[in-house]
């Protein structure tokens, strides 16, 4: 099932639930989804895209090495 925008149901499912977990850790990890909903849902809004760089071109961008 989808939900808004073609994401599915799951996914605001769990960022909106995992708060509410007795369990501290999984808890806490809810809290720092929900502080991410909008970038988190994004992801499925847009089919994977991303506008970030990649890990070698920060790299490289970082230390002026290529590739």
């Amino acid at each position: 099932m989808r939900g808004g925008r073609g994401r599915p149901r799951a996914a605001e499912k769990v960022v909106e639930s995992l708060h509410t977990c007795p369990i501290p850790e999984v808890a806490k990890l809810g809290r720092t989804l929900r502080q991410w909903r909008a970038e988190i849902l994004a992801y499925f809004d847009t089919g994977g895209v991303s506008n970030g760089g990649t890990f070698s071109e920060l790299r490289g961008g970082l230390t002026g090495a290529v590739g």
